[in-house]
């Protein structure tokens, strides 16, 4: 299986315990993203103790994905580190698959961002 379709098995498998966790502790994810966070942190920290079995695979960037669990859950999914970095301008989303930014010196412009059924590739 491809890196890439791992990494996103993954980040999908995690996402539902998050959601889960979220649902069943009454979290409101809009105004609690601090609280999402912390439950972010402990269902991936639970992930990388079974890792240490073998059952599972480990988590290789822990930080990473749980700031792309919590984008996910609380925030705008891959466009949410667009809307967190200061130096971006602009967003044009131009379809669900095509999307960039322009960064605030106008001679800079970002790469596009390629979305693909809302995950980044």
């Amino acid at each position: 299986m491809p890196a890439v379709d791992a990494h996103a098995e993954l980040v999908e498998s995690l996402d539902e315990r998050v959601r889960d966790r979220v649902r069943r502790e009454g979290v409101d994810p809009q105004r609690d993203a601090v609280l999402v966070r912390r439950i972010a942190e402990g269902v991936v920290r639970d992930h990388d103790q079974r890792s240490l079995t073998g059952s599972v695979a480990p988590v290789a960037d822990i930080d990473s994905v749980v700031g792309e669990l919590v984008a996910r859950v609380s925030g705008f999914g891959s466009l949410q580190p667009f809307l967190d970095d200061p130096a971006v301008e602009e967003i044009w989303v131009n379809d669900p698959s095509r999307v960039a930014s322009m960064l605030k010196s106008p001679s800079s412009p970002a790469p596009p961002l390629s979305v693909v059924a809302g995950q980044t590739t």
